[in-house]
């Protein structure tokens, strides 16, 4: 545990980055979209792993290439930014434009985002 507590339901529970990183490696190598979502998020900020915008980048991948939105937009971001691959303006518009597409489409609510070059 890291001995980070959050206040829930009047219980203080600890928050255990490294079992929820695992539990969302499992889940994801299940291909669950939202676990390789998830999974490329802690990868980003640096919990429960150490911090890598090159390790999400492929788990971002697998989820866009799979229609997930967030994951399309995130890896957008990314390019965008030239965090963890070459920034590169046409591939940020390229994923930006694909979860655009995604997230009108008839998929269920965890796989929306937002339009704005920030990461979720």
């Amino acid at each position: 545990s890291s001995g980070i507590n959050a206040e829930y339901g009047g219980k203080h529970l600890d928050k255990d980055y490294p079992k929820a990183f695992e539990y969302l490696k499992i889940g994801c190598q299940k291909n669950n979209n939202d676990s390789c979502f998830f999974l490329a998020n802690a990868h980003m900020q640096g919990m429960g792993t150490e911090k890598s915008y090159s390790a999400a980048v492929p788990l971002l991948e697998q989820g866009c290439s799979r229609g997930h939105a967030r994951s399309c937009h995130n890896l957008g971001v990314l390019y965008y930014h030239g965090y963890g691959v070459e920034k590169n303006l046409d591939k940020f518009k390229e994923f930006n434009e694909r979860a655009k597409i995604f997230r009108f489409q008839k998929k269920p609510p965890e796989d929306g985002g937002s339009g704005g070059p920030t990461a979720h």
